[in-house]
Protein backbone atom coordinates (compact mmCIF):
# COMPACT_ATOMS: atom_id res chain seq x y z
CA UNK A 1 0.00 0.00 0.00
CA UNK A 2 1.34 3.58 -1.18
CA UNK A 3 1.42 5.10 2.46
CA UNK A 4 1.98 8.43 1.75
CA UNK A 5 -1.37 8.49 -0.64
CA UNK A 6 -3.19 6.91 1.95
CA UNK A 7 -2.28 9.61 5.21
CA UNK A 8 -3.58 12.61 2.09
CA UNK A 9 -6.69 11.04 2.29
CA UNK A 10 -7.29 11.07 6.45
CA UNK A 11 -9.15 14.30 6.32
CA UNK A 12 -12.29 13.61 7.86
CA UNK A 13 -13.46 13.78 11.00
CA UNK A 14 -14.55 10.15 11.14
CA UNK A 15 -13.79 8.87 7.98
CA UNK A 16 -14.14 5.26 6.56
CA UNK A 17 -11.87 4.79 4.15
CA UNK A 18 -11.82 1.92 1.59
CA UNK A 19 -9.01 -0.04 0.06
CA UNK A 20 -8.88 -2.38 -2.06
CA UNK A 21 -5.91 -4.86 -1.62
CA UNK A 22 -4.46 -7.02 -4.66
CA UNK A 23 -1.27 -7.85 -6.47
CA UNK A 24 -1.33 -5.93 -9.36
CA UNK A 25 -3.46 -2.56 -8.65
CA UNK A 26 -2.52 -1.57 -5.24
CA UNK A 27 -1.13 1.87 -5.94
CA UNK A 28 -4.83 2.85 -8.50
CA UNK A 29 -6.83 1.51 -5.48
CA UNK A 30 -5.80 4.18 -3.46
CA UNK A 31 -6.93 6.67 -5.83
CA UNK A 32 -10.16 5.06 -6.70
CA UNK A 33 -11.10 4.68 -2.57
CA UNK A 34 -14.11 4.93 -1.51
CA UNK A 35 -14.93 7.74 0.89
CA UNK A 36 -17.53 7.74 3.64
CA UNK A 37 -17.99 10.67 5.91
CA UNK A 38 -20.06 10.51 8.87
CA UNK A 39 -19.77 13.00 11.82
CA UNK A 40 -21.76 14.27 15.33
CA UNK A 41 -20.70 16.28 17.95
CA UNK A 42 -20.38 14.99 21.74
CA UNK A 43 -18.96 17.44 23.92
CA UNK A 44 -16.94 16.87 26.74
CA UNK A 45 -15.56 20.03 28.06
CA UNK A 46 -13.62 22.19 25.04
CA UNK A 47 -12.95 18.97 23.01
CA UNK A 48 -15.61 18.14 20.65
CA UNK A 49 -15.40 13.79 19.18
CA UNK A 50 -17.34 12.89 15.95
CA UNK A 51 -19.99 10.19 15.68
CA UNK A 52 -22.21 9.16 12.91
CA UNK A 53 -24.32 11.18 10.08
CA UNK A 54 -23.22 15.07 8.49
CA UNK A 55 -22.24 16.47 5.50
CA UNK A 56 -18.62 15.74 4.19
CA UNK A 57 -18.24 19.61 3.67
CA UNK A 58 -18.42 20.06 7.56
CA UNK A 59 -16.51 17.20 8.00
CA UNK A 60 -13.41 18.07 6.12
CA UNK A 61 -12.94 20.78 6.97
CA UNK A 62 -13.37 21.10 11.24
CA UNK A 63 -10.38 18.95 10.95
CA UNK A 64 -8.98 21.75 9.74
CA UNK A 65 -6.96 24.69 12.65
CA UNK A 66 -8.47 27.92 12.58
CA UNK A 67 -11.67 26.75 10.92
CA UNK A 68 -14.77 28.60 12.45
CA UNK A 69 -18.12 26.63 12.54
CA UNK A 70 -21.20 27.16 14.21
CA UNK A 71 -23.31 24.68 16.74
CA UNK A 72 -26.84 26.11 16.19
CA UNK A 73 -29.24 24.94 18.38
CA UNK A 74 -28.79 22.90 21.88
CA UNK A 75 -26.68 23.78 24.99
CA UNK A 76 -23.55 23.96 23.25
CA UNK A 77 -24.87 26.08 20.66
CA UNK A 78 -22.71 28.74 19.14
CA UNK A 79 -19.76 29.72 17.36
CA UNK A 80 -16.01 27.48 17.22
CA UNK A 81 -13.11 28.18 16.41
CA UNK A 82 -10.42 24.79 16.15
CA UNK A 83 -7.50 24.75 17.65
CA UNK A 84 -6.38 21.26 16.87
CA UNK A 85 -7.68 18.15 15.53
CA UNK A 86 -5.94 14.74 16.25
CA UNK A 87 -6.69 11.72 13.87
CA UNK A 88 -6.18 7.79 14.92
CA UNK A 89 -6.92 4.81 13.49
CA UNK A 90 -9.73 3.14 15.63
CA UNK A 91 -10.12 0.28 13.59
CA UNK A 92 -9.93 -1.92 11.01
CA UNK A 93 -11.35 -4.94 8.69
CA UNK A 94 -10.41 -7.34 5.74
CA UNK A 95 -12.82 -9.10 4.05
CA UNK A 96 -13.59 -10.37 0.54
CA UNK A 97 -9.86 -9.08 -0.41
CA UNK A 98 -11.23 -5.58 0.81
CA UNK A 99 -9.28 -3.50 3.51
CA UNK A 100 -11.09 -1.35 5.63
CA UNK A 101 -9.40 1.08 8.19
CA UNK A 102 -11.76 3.43 10.31
CA UNK A 103 -10.41 6.52 11.97
CA UNK A 104 -11.58 9.03 14.63
CA UNK A 105 -10.84 12.70 14.63
CA UNK A 106 -10.99 14.23 18.04
CA UNK A 107 -11.17 18.48 17.58
CA UNK A 108 -9.78 20.45 20.35
CA UNK A 109 -11.98 23.86 20.11
CA UNK A 110 -12.58 27.24 22.00
CA UNK A 111 -15.54 28.93 21.95
CA UNK A 112 -15.81 32.43 19.96
CA UNK A 113 -17.07 35.80 21.37
CA UNK A 114 -18.86 38.29 19.14
CA UNK A 115 -18.61 42.01 18.35
CA UNK A 116 -21.92 43.33 17.32
CA UNK A 117 -20.86 46.74 15.31
CA UNK A 118 -23.48 48.94 15.01
CA UNK A 119 -22.85 52.14 12.92
CA UNK A 120 -25.08 55.00 12.62
CA UNK A 121 -24.18 57.94 9.57
CA UNK A 122 -21.51 57.63 6.79
CA UNK A 123 -18.19 55.77 7.33
CA UNK A 124 -16.73 52.20 7.82
CA UNK A 125 -15.21 50.35 10.81
CA UNK A 126 -12.38 47.75 10.58
CA UNK A 127 -11.31 44.86 12.98
CA UNK A 128 -8.02 43.41 12.11
CA UNK A 129 -8.45 44.27 8.42
CA UNK A 130 -12.01 43.36 8.17
CA UNK A 131 -14.36 45.95 7.13
CA UNK A 132 -17.93 46.59 8.15
CA UNK A 133 -20.19 49.56 6.48
CA UNK A 134 -23.10 49.07 7.49
CA UNK A 135 -22.74 46.88 10.78
CA UNK A 136 -21.87 43.31 11.44
CA UNK A 137 -20.65 40.83 13.85
CA UNK A 138 -16.92 40.50 14.64
CA UNK A 139 -15.76 36.78 16.75
CA UNK A 140 -12.52 35.52 18.23
CA UNK A 141 -12.08 33.76 21.04
CA UNK A 142 -11.86 35.70 24.38
CA UNK A 143 -8.19 37.00 25.13
CA UNK A 144 -7.17 37.62 21.84
CA UNK A 145 -5.88 40.98 20.92
CA UNK A 146 -7.45 43.35 17.84
CA UNK A 147 -7.54 46.45 16.79
CA UNK A 148 -10.43 48.29 15.68
CA UNK A 149 -10.38 51.68 13.21
CA UNK A 150 -13.04 53.63 12.66
CA UNK A 151 -13.00 55.32 8.99
CA UNK A 152 -15.30 59.09 8.87
CA UNK A 153 -16.85 58.73 4.82
CA UNK A 154 -16.72 61.79 3.18
CA UNK A 155 -18.34 64.81 4.26
CA UNK A 156 -18.35 63.09 7.46
CA UNK A 157 -16.70 63.14 11.08
CA UNK A 158 -16.81 60.74 14.25
CA UNK A 159 -19.25 61.42 16.44
CA UNK A 160 -19.13 58.77 18.90
CA UNK A 161 -17.40 55.55 19.09
CA UNK A 162 -18.02 53.06 22.03
CA UNK A 163 -16.59 49.57 22.67
CA UNK A 164 -16.17 49.11 26.91
CA UNK A 165 -15.41 51.47 29.55
CA UNK A 166 -11.98 50.53 29.33
CA UNK A 167 -10.76 51.08 25.64
CA UNK A 168 -8.55 53.59 25.36
CA UNK A 169 -9.01 55.63 21.76
CA UNK A 170 -6.39 57.56 19.67
CA UNK A 171 -9.00 59.94 18.00
CA UNK A 172 -9.20 62.82 15.68
CA UNK A 173 -12.82 64.16 13.91
CA UNK A 174 -12.41 61.53 10.53
CA UNK A 175 -10.10 58.60 12.06
CA UNK A 176 -10.34 57.04 15.90
CA UNK A 177 -7.97 53.38 16.12
CA UNK A 178 -8.23 51.51 19.91
CA UNK A 179 -6.71 48.00 20.72
CA UNK A 180 -8.78 45.78 23.04
CA UNK A 181 -9.23 42.24 24.27
CA UNK A 182 -11.81 40.35 23.52
CA UNK A 183 -13.93 40.00 26.34
CA UNK A 184 -15.28 36.87 27.94
CA UNK A 185 -18.77 37.63 27.02
CA UNK A 186 -20.22 39.25 24.09
CA UNK A 187 -19.37 43.02 23.74
CA UNK A 188 -20.67 46.05 21.30
CA UNK A 189 -19.07 48.29 19.06
CA UNK A 190 -21.65 51.07 18.79
CA UNK A 191 -20.50 54.21 16.24
CA UNK A 192 -22.04 56.94 15.17
CA UNK A 193 -20.50 59.70 12.69
CA UNK A 194 -21.80 63.15 12.39
CA UNK A 195 -22.08 64.92 8.76
CA UNK A 196 -20.28 67.78 7.59
CA UNK A 197 -22.63 71.15 5.83
CA UNK A 198 -21.71 72.78 3.90
CA UNK A 199 -21.67 77.25 4.60
CA UNK A 200 -21.78 79.40 1.45
CA UNK A 201 -21.58 83.18 1.00
CA UNK A 202 -23.96 84.74 -1.79
CA UNK A 203 -21.93 85.59 -4.84
CA UNK A 204 -24.55 88.74 -5.88
CA UNK A 205 -23.64 90.79 -3.27
CA UNK A 206 -23.59 94.34 -4.08
CA UNK A 207 -21.87 97.40 -1.93
CA UNK A 208 -19.40 95.09 -0.13
CA UNK A 209 -18.23 91.92 0.25
CA UNK A 210 -18.35 88.60 2.46
CA UNK A 211 -16.02 86.10 3.75
CA UNK A 212 -16.53 82.99 5.84
CA UNK A 213 -14.16 81.59 8.42
CA UNK A 214 -14.78 77.67 6.99
CA UNK A 215 -16.79 76.32 4.11
CA UNK A 216 -17.98 73.63 6.34
CA UNK A 217 -18.72 73.15 10.26
CA UNK A 218 -20.99 69.95 12.03
CA UNK A 219 -23.76 71.01 14.45
CA UNK A 220 -23.07 72.91 17.05
CA UNK A 221 -19.71 74.61 15.44
CA UNK A 222 -19.35 78.64 16.00
CA UNK A 223 -19.15 80.04 11.91
CA UNK A 224 -17.64 83.52 11.27
CA UNK A 225 -18.91 85.68 8.83
CA UNK A 226 -16.56 88.65 8.19
CA UNK A 227 -18.24 92.06 5.86
CA UNK A 228 -16.61 94.63 4.18
CA UNK A 229 -18.62 97.41 3.15
CA UNK A 230 -17.50 99.10 -0.20
CA UNK A 231 -16.45 103.38 -0.13
CA UNK A 232 -19.26 105.33 0.43
CA UNK A 233 -21.14 101.94 1.78
CA UNK A 234 -22.43 100.72 4.83
CA UNK A 235 -23.78 97.14 6.06
CA UNK A 236 -27.56 97.09 6.29
CA UNK A 237 -27.82 93.64 7.58
CA UNK A 238 -26.04 89.53 7.49
CA UNK A 239 -29.05 87.42 7.10
CA UNK A 240 -28.69 83.15 7.06
CA UNK A 241 -30.75 80.38 6.11
CA UNK A 242 -30.50 76.77 6.11
CA UNK A 243 -32.58 73.67 4.70
CA UNK A 244 -34.77 73.22 2.11
CA UNK A 245 -37.02 75.03 4.13
CA UNK A 246 -34.36 78.10 4.42
CA UNK A 247 -35.21 79.04 8.36
CA UNK A 248 -33.87 81.97 9.40
CA UNK A 249 -30.20 81.16 11.55
CA UNK A 250 -29.81 84.15 14.73
CA UNK A 251 -26.52 85.83 13.63
CA UNK A 252 -25.00 88.06 16.56
CA UNK A 253 -23.03 91.04 15.01
CA UNK A 254 -20.36 93.79 16.62
CA UNK A 255 -19.21 95.71 13.74
CA UNK A 256 -18.54 94.15 10.50
CA UNK A 257 -17.51 90.02 12.41
CA UNK A 258 -21.06 87.76 12.99
CA UNK A 259 -21.17 84.90 14.18
CA UNK A 260 -23.98 82.27 14.25
CA UNK A 261 -24.37 78.40 15.20
CA UNK A 262 -23.90 75.29 12.72
CA UNK A 263 -27.72 73.77 12.50
CA UNK A 264 -27.81 70.68 11.09
CA UNK A 265 -28.11 71.34 7.80
CA UNK A 266 -25.80 73.22 4.32
CA UNK A 267 -25.96 77.09 5.39
CA UNK A 268 -26.61 80.06 2.91
CA UNK A 269 -25.04 83.54 4.10
CA UNK A 270 -25.78 86.68 2.51
CA UNK A 271 -25.16 90.60 3.32
CA UNK A 272 -26.74 93.71 2.22
CA UNK A 273 -24.99 97.01 1.94
CA UNK A 274 -27.05 100.50 1.43
CA UNK A 275 -25.62 103.86 0.61
CA UNK A 276 -24.00 106.21 3.02
CA UNK A 277 -26.25 109.21 3.01
CA UNK A 278 -24.34 112.55 3.55
CA UNK A 279 -27.40 114.68 4.18
CA UNK A 280 -26.47 118.77 3.61
CA UNK A 281 -25.15 120.51 6.56
CA UNK A 282 -28.23 122.74 8.30
CA UNK A 283 -27.94 126.62 7.58
CA UNK A 284 -30.24 129.00 8.62
CA UNK A 285 -32.38 130.89 6.48
CA UNK A 286 -31.81 134.12 4.85
CA UNK A 287 -34.70 136.53 5.84
CA UNK A 288 -35.58 138.67 2.58
CA UNK A 289 -39.15 140.54 3.19
CA UNK A 290 -42.11 140.76 5.36
CA UNK A 291 -45.07 141.60 3.40
CA UNK A 292 -48.93 140.67 3.77
CA UNK A 293 -50.42 138.12 1.85
CA UNK A 294 -53.62 138.93 -0.26
CA UNK A 295 -55.70 137.59 2.33
CA UNK A 296 -54.90 140.59 4.13
CA UNK A 297 -52.41 137.91 6.95
CA UNK A 298 -48.36 139.31 7.24
CA UNK A 299 -46.48 136.85 6.46
CA UNK A 300 -42.71 137.09 5.72
CA UNK A 301 -40.15 135.20 3.10
CA UNK A 302 -37.13 133.66 4.16
CA UNK A 303 -34.59 131.46 1.40
CA UNK A 304 -31.48 129.07 1.78
CA UNK A 305 -29.00 127.20 -0.33
CA UNK A 306 -28.73 123.43 0.92
CA UNK A 307 -25.45 122.28 -0.40
CA UNK A 308 -25.52 118.62 -1.45
CA UNK A 309 -23.14 115.61 -0.47
CA UNK A 310 -23.45 113.75 -3.55
CA UNK A 311 -26.34 111.41 -1.76
CA UNK A 312 -30.64 112.11 -1.63
CA UNK A 313 -31.83 113.41 0.98
CA UNK A 314 -35.38 114.98 2.39
CA UNK A 315 -35.41 118.49 3.05
CA UNK A 316 -36.90 120.20 5.95
CA UNK A 317 -37.53 123.40 7.45
CA UNK A 318 -38.29 124.21 10.65
CA UNK A 319 -39.22 127.46 12.59
CA UNK A 320 -38.57 128.97 15.73
CA UNK A 321 -40.98 131.63 17.31
CA UNK A 322 -39.23 134.08 19.89
CA UNK A 323 -41.81 132.58 22.34
CA UNK A 324 -40.21 129.12 22.18
CA UNK A 325 -42.72 127.53 20.25
CA UNK A 326 -41.68 125.36 16.77
CA UNK A 327 -42.69 123.71 13.59
CA UNK A 328 -41.16 121.10 11.37
CA UNK A 329 -42.42 120.40 7.66
CA UNK A 330 -40.34 117.73 5.92
CA UNK A 331 -40.12 117.42 2.28
CA UNK A 332 -42.58 114.52 1.00
CA UNK A 333 -40.10 113.84 -2.17
CA UNK A 334 -36.30 113.15 -1.72
CA UNK A 335 -34.26 115.55 -3.72
CA UNK A 336 -31.17 114.48 -5.84
CA UNK A 337 -28.06 115.19 -3.58
CA UNK A 338 -25.31 116.08 -7.10
CA UNK A 339 -26.41 119.59 -6.31
CA UNK A 340 -27.47 122.16 -4.54
CA UNK A 341 -30.70 123.53 -3.90
CA UNK A 342 -32.03 127.04 -3.09
CA UNK A 343 -35.55 126.92 -1.12
CA UNK A 344 -37.50 129.50 -0.46
CA UNK A 345 -39.97 129.74 2.81
CA UNK A 346 -43.17 131.69 2.72
CA UNK A 347 -43.90 132.08 6.69
CA UNK A 348 -46.95 133.41 7.85
CA UNK A 349 -45.49 135.52 10.63
CA UNK A 350 -43.98 138.77 10.56
CA UNK A 351 -39.69 138.76 10.67
CA UNK A 352 -39.87 140.02 14.12
CA UNK A 353 -42.16 136.97 15.85
CA UNK A 354 -39.72 134.50 14.37
CA UNK A 355 -36.19 133.76 15.96
CA UNK A 356 -34.97 131.65 13.04
CA UNK A 357 -35.61 129.90 10.27
CA UNK A 358 -33.63 126.88 9.35
CA UNK A 359 -33.38 124.40 6.73
CA UNK A 360 -32.28 121.38 7.59
CA UNK A 361 -30.98 117.61 4.74
CA UNK A 362 -31.98 114.75 6.19
CA UNK A 363 -31.59 110.53 5.77
CA UNK A 364 -35.10 109.72 5.79
CA UNK A 365 -38.67 111.55 7.05
CA UNK A 366 -38.48 112.28 10.80
CA UNK A 367 -41.37 113.13 13.10
CA UNK A 368 -42.59 116.48 11.62
CA UNK A 369 -45.92 119.09 12.48
CA UNK A 370 -46.67 118.60 8.30
CA UNK A 371 -45.18 118.36 5.07
CA UNK A 372 -44.17 120.12 1.69
CA UNK A 373 -43.69 119.70 -2.11
CA UNK A 374 -41.43 121.55 -3.56
CA UNK A 375 -41.65 124.07 -6.47
CA UNK A 376 -39.93 125.20 -8.94
CA UNK A 377 -39.35 129.20 -9.30
CA UNK A 378 -42.60 129.81 -11.88
CA UNK A 379 -44.80 128.34 -8.72
CA UNK A 380 -43.13 130.40 -5.90
CA UNK A 381 -43.00 133.55 -7.35
CA UNK A 382 -44.95 133.37 -10.62
CA UNK A 383 -42.16 135.02 -12.78
CA UNK A 384 -40.02 133.33 -15.60
CA UNK A 385 -36.75 131.43 -14.71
Amino acid sequence: MNAKKLVGAFTALVMTLTVFAGFASTAGAVDNAVEKYNIKYVWDNNTVKTQDDAGKDIYSQVSKPDYVFTVEEGEYSGKYIVVEADQQLSGYSFENNMLTLTYDCTVTVDKLQSVNITIDGAGTVAVDGTSFKNGGVFSAAAGTSHTVVVTAGENSYIKTASLSDDTSWSRSETIATAAFVMPENDTDLKVEFGSYYSVEAAGNVSGGSVSLSVSTAKAGDKVTVYTIPDDGYKLKQVTAVYGDAQMSIDVTSAGNTHTFIMPEGNVAVTAEFEQIVVPPADVSATFINDYTEGSGKPASLWEGTLTGQGFAYMPSVSVRLNDGSKKTAVCSTTVDGSSNITIAVIVDKVSSDIEEVRLKGSEQSADADSSFNLMDDKEQTGEDE
